[in-house]
């Protein structure tokens, strides 16, 4: 890869996969609470099997919800209504195992170290992180969604497969288990051609492989092909098409879901963020409310991430945060431009440190998710789309002021801008 030749693959599910639908049910779950109680603390865990649905994690909360009842409408919503799939929603068994919040982590997120030693300077610093961790976001100009192009592609592709099976009057019935997978031919770091499709979905019984094969390359692939060059692409960023289209190639699919598979929360959490390219603290995002970094984090370095790039600072960009339990502050911030920036890198650093805060109580006043968020979240991803406007964390509203700040600044450095120029051009 270090020639900037390669292939890249990425992959998304359709909300029907096992392991998706257990984490749209923790949302849905989390959701509900939050819309009684904002301040609730959440981490909904969930096991998904055959004719049944464990819920477990911790909650504090003084809301009440009919857990059973959103799990059944959820797995009926998804189209799990007959058992021969290995769920029906009006019948299968609801368990839950749900115990409070350990009272120590609580009193280290709602009592910070800075509050403890006298250091708290305003309320951000009041509220401490709910875990130690590490958290990354990305983004890369491929397209108009700064989002990595193969996971964008995947993801709507799976958009694309689970429009037609809930439209319904399709030639062919579609179930609602299925995975997609993208592979894309890079040449001097650019996009240029899509390698290979993959997609696997489920479907009716009566329809032969051939016609399942025929039916989603021309009514899934090409034309979600044609829309991303059309609509998404980035200028010099269109792709040509090699049609190596794989398409269910373990042959016909009719046993799915959790009849075929068991799902669990937080197994998808390359698919809900970049796909790989960007890395991946390990955390899930799914089922967790707002003082979790694992989910606040994340959105907090997307955000800036995006719109570093947006406003032309570097082409590719990873930021990763650090956490300690109970603190406020990072333990470490590191913007990664992978040798792509149009700036100087001390200026994208010092703009990051000055624009943007990643304290877990700044990220939360500023790209809080509310409930009807949470329920879009886990559907096809948390990153690189903004269904109706709900993720606020994929906003471009920091462009201008980035921009501004660089170009204040390299007016007051022209050291740094001659060195840096100097440094450019002796590549």
């Amino acid at each position: 890869m270090t020639d900037g030749n390669f292939i890249f693959t990425s992959e998304s599910v359709t909300p029907g996969h096992p392991d998706k639908l257990s984490d749209i049910i923790a949302e849905h779950i989390v959701a509900e609470i939050l819309e009684q109680d904002p301040a609730a603390r959440t981490a909904v865990e969930g096991l998904l099997g055959r004719g049944y649905f464990q819920v477990a994690g911790e909650v504090t909360t003084d809301a009440w919800v009919n857990v059973e009842k959103v799990v059944r409408g959820v797995a009926l919503k998804v189209g799990y209504d007959d058992a021969r799939m290995g769920l029906d929603g009006h019948t299968m068994a609801v368990l839950s195992s749900i115990s409070e919040q350990s009272p120590e982590i609580a009193s280290g997120v709602f009592n910070s170290l800075e509050t403890r030693t006298g250091e708290a300077k305003d309320e951000f610093d009041k509220l401490g992180a709910g875990d130690q961790g590490l958290v990354f976001g990305a983004a890369v100009n491929h397209n108009k969604s700064f989002h990595p192009v193969a996971h964008k592609l995947a993801v709507m592709l799976s958009e694309k497969l689970w429009a037609i099976r809930n439209a319904g009057d399709a030639a062919i019935t579609l179930y609602p288990d299925a995975k997609t997978q993208v592979s894309i031919r890079f040449e001097d770091n650019h996009p240029i051609e899509i390698e290979t499709v993959l997609i696997s979905t489920s479907h009716a019984p009566a329809h032969s492989l051939s016609d399942v094969q025929e039916f989603v390359a021309e009514h899934v692939i090409k034309p979600v092909i044609a829309e991303y060059n059309s609509n998404e692409a980035s200028e010099g960023f269109t792709l040509v098409d090699a049609e190596n289209y794989i398409i269910n190639p373990a042959g016909e699919w009719n046993v799915c879901g959790p009849a075929a598979d068991v799902g669990l929360v937080g197994r998808k959490i390359v698919v809900d963020t970049t796909g790989g390219w960007g890395r991946h603290g390990g955390g899930n995002l799914n089922g967790k409310d707002r003082t979790k970094v694992d989910r606040i984090g994340v959105y907090g370095a997307r955000h800036a991430a995006k719109n570093i790039v947006a406003a032309g600072l570097a082409d590719n960009v990873e930021i990763q945060i650090s956490y300690a339990i109970g603190q406020a502050k990072p333990v470490s911030v590191y913007v990664n431009t992978f040798d792509t920036q149009h700036q100087p890198l001390e200026l994208i650093n010092a703009a990051v440190a000055e624009i943007f805060d990643f304290r877990p109580a700044a990220i939360i006043a500023t790209l809080e998710p509310t409930p009807a968020a949470l329920r879009e979240t886990a559907m096809f991803g948390h990153l690189g789309r903004n269904p109706d406007g709900l993720f606020p964390w994929e906003a471009l509203n920091k462009v201008d002021e980035l921009k501004s700040y660089v170009e204040l600044h390299k007016k007051n450095e022209p050291a740094i801008v001659s060195l840096w120029k100097h440094l450019k051009g002796s590549k």
